[in-house]
């Protein structure tokens, strides 16, 4: 999309204290938006001075406006953050230039709660002093301010928590040198590089400030190796904000303080009472009053009671006409009574001011499970939303605020901070239906997930509430339905944690009833990962998910080309041009009949005045000139999916193309999205109104200037798998990515067609999305068997059965400051649909996420490294044997372990947020067995200590490490530039290469058993940075050269 040129921040806005105005520069080094970013980390707190005798006792009144400037149109923007946990009290907002103040929304946007504005008395010291003395390695430093402070990167260097320095108050760096030469040292940004230019210094002593008035704080200091650095002494101010409290994500697991007990299932009714237990919890539900309640939850595994007080739990929570009703306050427990054929009970729960009528069933086998039908009892058609079960005030450790919780907001949270998190399954927001709370200290904790086994939409929600703490906001719930149809919040903020899973608002006529999904509750040893795993295996037991490894296994750099004003087709020709090195795979777009109409089937010279500049301009790239005839085509106009452009040579020419590629050493899959047709295709001319989603306001939904039809429409579905099953036939391609497949699409409210799934105001996009995958690639095996189908999103675990793989954002549109590295689960969970990570955001500009997780790569080319390992180590990315973040030796350093047969891979990532050296890796080491540093090319640091073998090393901020344990098979002997390589037990078709710094051999010979090679004899310009021994291009060991 081409918009206006950015001019920068260069306007200005007001803080009124008490009607005394204080102006502000918007280009002051205030927070700004980071495309980068997730929207929510660009926000942060920002100081500002303010005069003590401007505030009075009692209340005081702020405001932030615009000041209007000499611009015709002001393009600058303010944003305050809001708290969504808290209730709306003593924040107003104004729009426009007449003050109209009011407290419906503090936004645009509709936000609730309290602006994020606080005040500060400042009094008594904050003085900051901290040295460190070069020579002997010792640092001084009672306030903590040091991150780092080294020679390990190869020149002395010292890095400083930013968030403890006062940004008001200025910072004094003295230098201590031996001599009285002029030297040079370098500022450290915010990823802790070096800038430049450097800033230039004479001995022996020297100081530099920064004043209170700076933009920003740098982050750390680098000298020069060659500078005899003596002394380095910082001193500032501390910050008057509390320390920013970092997730661990990965916390130390106790052992468990309980066990599993021998007995049997059983329920137990004794009047007023329940008791059920297994040989993992036992529970007790008690009426009184007339009151159902969840009186006790008694986790044997971790022996702790996880219900602190028995009034916390609602056990359901129904919403009608806006007033929300408990069950276990609001609901009349009619009857207890056991069930028949399980270990369970029945309640008849009824709540008359409501109209409504619940049947409660609870009962317990490996796990406790519950289920719920609410019925309509009232004399007319009856609108309510309900979520169930609702739990809340849980705990599992001894105080609550030790607990962690599993989330699963695209790849996965692991935290403990105290936060309001809800996101829907079902609208590409919470991928899993599995939740979690576990106690490090306890060493295990409770399992909840819904046994749901048709991707039926649901809000999955959950509440840490500390009461005195800020909880980050994670109520991020985007349901694609009206307002009126939609859950707000419903976790109150009660100690502990709490969860439900929430549905959008029924109707129901007299006498009808709602069914809420069953849901499963288990006690468990160790972390989140043992559920997850449980979780993942019963979904694969449930659904029938693609055969793996897929063809898409050697598949790591996926490309899109025919984008935009670079066709596939110039010169009246195809490109040959368009499969390089290391391209697996090249996606075909706007391959089809190209249009001479615009969207809308508008002439492209009328277009702009009928969408407007905006519009206009970014549409305008799909314009595309044919250079052999001047006439101007639109590209961008999917539907038809037929023609292939005759005035290109059609059909022949297209299939030619496309075995060009092939031979070119890449598979070749076509982009369609059948969520558009545009306006002037035959699909759009004859079903675009008849099968278009419909909006709540009765206009169509044209979304990219195009139909967008409803695939809750069973006909619709039939067509695309129709037309996908001929496009197979006719080019011969290798697959098909269905283009914003997996997103959360929309409810549809046409009175045109039927909808298969959804009721009228919910959605059930992506069931219908499911099945429609499921079509597709029936159609596609018919002509293809190997065929691979992909998509834009993973959507969930019920559309992901059906794929061979998809485009990820992990690392951007599932951002959050909770996850503070995303760490992709759906690649080591569901391995089926494979994960191909586009970054288009530039969040990973180095790729060292996506290895990190070993997903694959979408719009990019894995840097030659990277690239070289995941080739070289195929089998063992690709085997089931995998972990996700297991133990390491120090806090933020994260870890993924990978096996198959003798080998093992690790990798790394440096999350402290600085430079690290140090243990990093705890390493058991077999008889014969080493460890090897693939991206160093060294062996790995491994040292002994009392608790076991542990790998130290080197990390720059956000860096990544891998590591390989393997038998030791290669030794390097060397005298001079001669290298004698011996390969123990060397088999036929091995070979010996030298390798260069990115792992690429250059010089290889069969393996024997001895193999010499000369380094004066090398091909120009190579260098050997070690020596591997190769299966094809599958590694066996590698070792460093002496």
């Amino acid at each position: 999309m081409e918009l206006p040129q950015p001019n920068g921040l260069d306007e200005a806005f007001e803080i009124v204290v008490n009607g005394k105005p204080h102006r502000v520069a918007t280009g002051s080094g205030l927070p700004i938006y980071d495309e980068a970013r997730p929207g929510e980390r660009a926000f942060r707190w920002h100081d500002f001075p303010m005069p003590k005798e401007e505030f009075v006792r009692g209340p005081n009144e702020v405001v932030f406006r615009m000041v209007a400037g000499e611009k015709k149109k002001p393009d600058d923007y303010l944003y305050l953050g809001i708290d969504h946990t808290v209730p709306m009290a003593n924040s107003w907002m104004s729009a426009g230039k007449t003050p109209n103040w009011q407290q419906q929304a503090l936004n645009m946007t509709g936000g609730k709660g309290e602006y994020m504005v606080r005040l500060y008395l400042l009094t008594g010291p904050r003085t900051i002093e901290t040295a460190w003395s070069v020579k002997d390695n010792r640092l001084d430093d009672p306030a903590r301010v040091i991150e780092y402070a080294g020679t390990e990167t190869g020149v002395p260097r010292v890095e400083w928590d930013v968030s403890r320095i006062d940004p008001l108050s200025p910072v004094n760096l003295s230098f201590q040198i031996d001599g009285d030469q002029p030297f040079e040292f370098r500022w450290l940004n915010d990823e802790r590089e070096p800038v430049s230019p450097p800033a230039r210094a004479k001995g022996p002593r020297f100081n530099a400030t920064l004043g209170a008035d700076r933009k920003s704080t740098p982050t750390g200091i680098q000298v020069d190796q060659s500078v005899p650095l003596v002394r380095i002494e910082l001193k500032g101010t501390r910050s008057v904000h509390p320390g920013p409290e970092k997730i661990d994500m990965a916390p130390r697991m106790a052992a468990p303080q309980g066990a599993a007990v021998g007995r049997q299932p059983s329920c137990r009714i004794n009047g007023d009472a329940v008791s059920l237990e297994n040989d993992n919890l036992r529970c007790r539900f008690q009426r009184t009053d007339g009151k159902l309640r969840l009186a006790s939850f008694y986790n044997e595994i971790t022996r702790s009671e996880m219900v602190r007080s028995p009034a916390d739990s609602a056990i359901l929570v129904v919403e009608v006409a806006g007033k929300r009703y408990a069950g276990s306050r609001d609901f009349d427990c009619r009857s207890l009574a056991a069930s028949a054929g399980r270990q369970g009970f029945t309640a008849l729960l009824v709540c008359g001011p409501a109209g409504l009528e619940a049947e409660l069933s609870v009962w317990i086998d490996d796990a406790l499970r519950m289920g719920m039908k609410l019925t309509n009892r009232s004399p007319s058609p009856l609108d309510f939303k309900t979520a169930f079960p609702h739990l809340s005030g849980l705990a599992v450790s001894e105080d609550p605020a030790d607990d962690y919780y599993y989330f699963p907001w695209g790849g996965g949270i692991i935290a403990d901070v105290p936060a309001l998190i809800r996101r829907g399954y079902g609208d590409h927001e919470a991928l899993f239906q599995l939740m979690d709370v576990f106690s490090p200290a306890r060493g295990g904790g409770l399992a909840v997930w819904c046994t749901d086994d048709d991707g039926r939409h649901k809000v999955l929600a959950l509440r840490k509430h500390l009461p005195g703490k800020q909880e980050m906001n994670g109520d991020m719930s985007f349901p694609p339905t009206a307002e009126e149809f939609k859950w707000t919040n419903s976790l109150e903020q009660i100690p502990g944690t709490g969860l439900t899973y929430e549905y959008l608002r029924r109707t129901r006529e007299p006498g009808k009833d709602f069914a809420a999904k069953e849901v499963a509750l288990k006690a468990h040893a160790g972390d989140w990962r043992g559920p997850m795993q449980a979780y993942a295996d019963w979904c694969h037991r449930v659904w029938k998910f693609r055969p793996y490894p897929s063809k898409l296994k050697p598949i790591h750099n996926m490309i899109a080309a025919g984008w935009g004003q670079s066709p596939l087709v110039v010169d009246g020709k195809y490109r040959t041009d368009l499969v390089g090195p290391r391209c697996d795979c090249i996606e075909l777009m706007s391959w089809w009949d190209w249009s001479a109409l615009g969207p809308f089937a508008t002439p492209l010279d009328e277009l702009e005045k009928k969408i407007g500049e905006t519009k206009y301009k970014m549409w305008q790239p799909y314009f595309v000139r044919e250079s052999t005839t001047g006439k101007l085509w639109f590209t961008n106009n999917p539907g038809d999916y037929d023609g292939y452009n005759e005035q290109f040579g059609g059909l022949a020419a297209f299939r030619k193309a496309i075995e060009f590629y092939r031979s070119r050493g890449a598979m070749v899959t076509l982009y369609t999205d059948p969520f558009r047709a545009d306006y002037n295709t035959k699909f759009g001319r004859q079903w675009g109104e008849a099968w278009g989603v419909v909006q709540a306001d009765g206009k169509h939904q044209t979304h990219y200037e195009a139909w967008n039809p409803c695939l809750d429409v069973a006909d619709c579905r039939r067509w695309i798998a129709e037309a996908m099953g001929r496009v197979m036939r006719e080019t011969g391609v290798d697959g098909i990515r269905l283009d914003e497949y997996g997103h959360r699409g929309s409810a549809c409210f046409s009175t045109l067609h039927q909808h298969t799934y959804a009721e009228r105001g919910t959605t059930e996009w992506q069931r219908a999305v499911a099945e429609s995958t499921k079509l597709v690639h029936e159609a596609m095996d018919q002509v293809k068997p190997d065929s691979v189908l992909t998509t834009e999103h993973p959507g969930y675990d019920y559309l992901m059965q059906y794929l061979d793989g998809c485009i990820t954002y992990d690392v951007t549109v599932q951002g959050t400051p909770l996850r503070p590295l995303e760490c992709n689960l759906q690649r080591f969970y569901f391995p089926e649909c494979k994960a191909y990570e586009l970054d288009h955001r530039g969040s990973d500009v180095k790729h060292r996420k996506r290895f990190w997780n070993a997903v694959e790569s979408f719009g990019s080319f894995y840097p030659l490294n990277y690239d070289r390992i995941l080739r070289e180590n195929e089998d063992v990315f690709a085997s089931r044997q995998w972990e996700p973040l297991i133990p390491t030796a120090t806090p933020h350093l994260y870890a993924n372990r990978f096996h198959d047969g003798e080998k093992t891979i690790f990798t790394l990532y440096n999350a402290t947020g600085h430079t690290f050296s140090g243990p990093a890796l705890p390493i058991k080491l077999a008889a014969g067995e080493h460890a090897f540093d693939l991206l160093r090319n060294v062996e790995a640091d491994c040292r002994q200590t009392a608790e076991g073998m542990v790998v130290h090393t080197l990390f720059a901020q956000a860096d990544v490490g891998c590591l390989v344990r393997l038998p030791k098979r290669l030794s390097v002997e060397r005298a001079g530039d001669r290298l004698k390589i011996t390969a123990e037990d060397a088999r036929d078709g091995w070979q010996i290469s030298l390798c260069d710094a990115d792992g690429q051999a250059f010089v290889s010979k069969p393996s024997g058993s001895v193999a010499e090679f000369n380094l004066s004899e090398l091909p120009q310009g190579k260098k050997a940075a070690c020596v591997k021994l190769l299966a094809g291009i599958q590694l066996i060991d590698a070792a460093a050269l002496p």
